[in-house]
This record gives structure tokens, C-alpha cells and sequence, in this order.
């Protein structure tokens, strides 16, 4: 499949969530969605969480975006190994988005009062370099370097890696947005 298509694609599915957040708006006098967007002002609740779930969709976004402008434009100098890397992280970006997605229905869910977090044992440390290898075309892209060191081992933790992959993507997001050119995350 094409990556420009694939790109296109995700485009779509990013304004489509912006739709979906807009239509979760409550009517104040009940639990009835307003689907008309225009039909009264925001809050700053309401434009806050806007604000945030903008945040959260354009970090898996920029990485599927960067990983494939990376193929595109510089594909006959990639050893298969990395064009191999870029697609994982263009499928593992996707993935994000459909999760984020979730996470849209449970906004709605804890506004609700029906909201549960999903703790399992988990690696942290697994979870760190993971991300930090979604953010390498974004940190590339604007001529940062990123990396990690954790001394030791760190055992399992009881977490919900969702919430804790967001959290991630907001610190390295936000660091690889604010380092100056030549800097280090």
C-alpha cells in the first residue's frame, strides 16, 4: 500500500476523532448528546478537553507521518532493516490512534461515572524504550536526539499501559517539540 495513501488516511481518521469529540458534548439539562456543533458555547472544561484529545491524536500522527516521509523521500538509502523499523512504527502509530479512539469513549465513560482503569504487571522500562523508538523519526525530523538510560533493572508495576503510553507520549512529545535543534531528549 501506497504511503501517501496511508497517511491520507490517517488524516481522515484524525479529523473524523475531532467530529467524534464535538458530538460527545452534553446537553446540560441531561445525558443527550448535542450534535449540532455550533449549538452553544464551550465551557472551558469542555475546550480543555477539546484541547487535550487534539494533543494526544497528533502525537501518533506526526510519528506515522515522519516515519513515512522518511520512506518516501529517502527509501534508497534505508537498509531494509530500517524501512523494516518505519513500518513497524507507521503500524504501531496506527494502533495508537484506534486506542485513542477508546479513550474518546471513555471520557463519556468516566463523565458517566462508568470509567475503569486496565492495571496489569507491566515493564516500565519496555513501555519507555518503546515510545522512545515511536518519537526517533519525529526527534530525527527535527534534528534532536533521543535516547534513554534506566540503571538496573526496574520490576514489573501494576499500571495501565493506555494511560501510561499517553502520559509518555505528552513528556516526549512535548520534549522533542521544546529541545532546540542539535539539542538532546
Amino acid at each position: 500500500m501506497n504511503l501517501a495513501l496511508i497517511v491520507s488516511i490517517f488524516s481522515t481518521i484524525f479529523f473524523g476523532l475531532i467530529a467524534v469529540a464535538l458530538s460527545i458534548k452534553k446537553d446540560r439539562r441531561g445525558n443527550n448528546p448535542v450534535h449540532a456543533i455550533g449549538a452553544s458555547k464551550y465551557t472551558s472544561v469542555e475546550e480543555e478537553f477539546i484541547h487535550m484529545m487534539v494533543h494526544e491524536l497528533r502525537a501518533p500522527l506526526t510519528s506515522i507521518k515522519d516515519a513515512s516521509e522518511l520512506l518516501m523521500t529517502s527509501a534508497s538509502n534505508l537498509t531494509e532493516g530500517e524501512k523494516e523499523q518505519f513500518l513497524k512504527i507507521v503500524n504501531r502509530q496506527s494502533k495508537d490512534l484506534l486506542e485513542q479512539i477508546t479513550s474518546i469513549l471513555d471520557a463519556a465513560k468516566f463523565e458517566s461515572g462508568t470509567f475503569v482503569l486496565d492495571k496489569k504487571n507491566e515493564n516500565i522500562q519496555d513501555l519507555i524504550n518503546e515510545r522512545i523508538k515511536m518519537f526517533e523519526p519525529q526527534a530525527t525530523a527535527r534534528k534532536v536526539t533521543i535516547s534513554s538510560h534506566i540503571e538496573g533493572p526496574i520490576p514489573p508495576i501494576f499500571l495501565d499501559c493506555v494511560r501510561i503510553d499517553q502520559v509518555l507520549n505528552n513528556l516526549i512529545s512535548n520534549s522533542i517539540k521544546f529541545t532546540p535543534t542539535g539539542g538532546r531528549v
